[in-house]
This record gives C-alpha cells, sequence and structure tokens, in this order.
C-alpha cells in the first residue's frame, strides 16, 4: 500500500476522527493533521469536487467547532456544502443534512458568544471569584 491508496487515507481520516472524539487539545491538534493529509491525498487521487474530500471537510470543521474557531469551522462547513453541491449530492444526503445541521449548531454557538455586556462580564466574574 502507498500513502495514495485510498484505503490508507481513510484510515487517516478514521484517526482524525477518532482524536476528535477525545476532544483535548493534543488530540484536536493532531486530527487536524490526520484531516488534513487526507484530503490532500483525496484532492489528488479522487479530484477536489469528489463527496469524500467534502466529508474530510466537515470532520475537520468539526475539530474547529470544538475549539470554539467559529470562523474556521463555518469556513470549512461551507466549503464542505460546497463540494457536495458540485459532485451533485441531493438537498436530502446524509452529508448535506449532517453539515447543514453543523452549521445551524455553529450559528447558535456563535450568537450565544457575542460580546457581553460589560456590566454580565463584571456580575460572572464576581460569581466566579
Amino acid at each position: 500500500l502507498g500513502e495514495k491508496d485510498l484505503n490508507v487515507v481513510s484510515t487517516l481520516n478514521l484517526l482524525g476522527s477518532i482524536c476528535a472524539k477525545q476532544k483535548t487539545h493534543y488530540h484536536n491538534k493532531i486530527g487536524i493533521d490526520f484531516f488534513g493529509e487526507a484530503r490532500q491525498v483525496r484532492i489528488q487521487v479522487l479530484g477536489k469536487d469528489h463527496v469524500l474530500v467534502g466529508k474530510t471537510l466537515s470532520d475537520m470543521a468539526g475539530i474547529y467547532f470544538q475549539q470554539n474557531n467559529f470562523n474556521m469551522a463555518d469556513s470549512l462547513y461551507k466549503n464542505a456544502l460546497k463540494t457536495f453541491k458540485q459532485a451533485s449530492l441531493p438537498k436530502n444526503h446524509k452529508y448535506m443534512f449532517e453539515t447543514n445541521k453543523r452549521i445551524r449548531r455553529l450559528n447558535r454557538a456563535k450568537s450565544r458568544t457575542k460580546v457581553m455586556h460589560p456590566l454580565q462580564n463584571l456580575v460572572g466574574w464576581l460569581l466566579w471569584k
């Protein structure tokens, strides 16, 4: 098996998913590396508009979402959707449905973390002091 073998790439993607489930900064960093490598090889072998490239983007976005890096997660989710559309997936396909659901979750999280009123920050600080 070579480094461009799709079985090796699938294993890299699975390792990325396993790391993401650990939810630690260390594992997230490794997971992003696994997903990044899988994405690069999938683009080379399958083309940038392949469904599996979009799936890897969506999986990678999940790690950034866990890290509260909402801008990167948003960008990756949107690129995943674009890839799915270019691959002609129907709107009710599992990957389209899941990615749209994750974008809605991301938008809710973004709205909850908007800048609070300074008085709310002070009260929160006093309560945790």
